[in-house]
């Protein structure tokens, strides 16, 4: 990206110099690189890109005890809400004795196993791109990867 003063000049925008010299929308497609630092442009690479469930900015990874503690809360956050559309059902059952019809009482279960799995294999990577690969593969015949392999919603 081009810059004037710590500014970014855009291609397709005028612009003025500190001089109050203004140059037109179409003066960047028109001119060289030479003409361009001629007037006090200066080249910078875009930043980098990164992911920042995994990183602080592009050089620096968050620690991985860091980020296996967060996902273990949004792992244990995810499962409660997977259960909370379903707990009417438990309340329901403590208050009156009526049963929890088989379908939602395995798919609490199924959820519950879920949070369990996906809390072992937070825990078990033993490195940062062990982790990461969470995220990504296998992907598991729904598509999810493992970090979101959750049993599918009842109706």
């Amino acid at each position: 990206m081009w810059k004037y003063n710590n500014r970014i000049i855009r291609a397709g925008r005028s612009w003025v110099d500190v001089n109050g010299n203004q140059y037109p929308s179409n003066w960047m497609a028109l001119t060289s690189d030479n003409q361009k630092k001629s007037v006090g442009l200066t080249w910078e690479d875009d930043p980098k890109t990164f992911d920042s469930r995994f990183y602080f900015n592009s050089d620096k990874p968050r620690a991985l005890g860091d980020l296996q503690t967060q996902w273990i809360y949004n792992t244990k956050k995810t499962a409660n809400n997977k259960l909370s559309s379903t707990d009417w059902y438990v309340i329901r059952k403590s208050e009156k004795g009526t049963a929890i019809p088989e379908k939602i009482s395995n798919y609490r279960a199924s959820v519950r196993t879920a949070c369990t799995n996906i809390e072992n294999k937070i825990n078990g990577a033993k490195d940062f791109d062990e982790f990461v690969a969470l995220f990504n593969a296998p992907l598991d015949s729904n598509g999810n990867a493992p970090i979101n392999d959750w049993p599918n919603e009842i109706n």
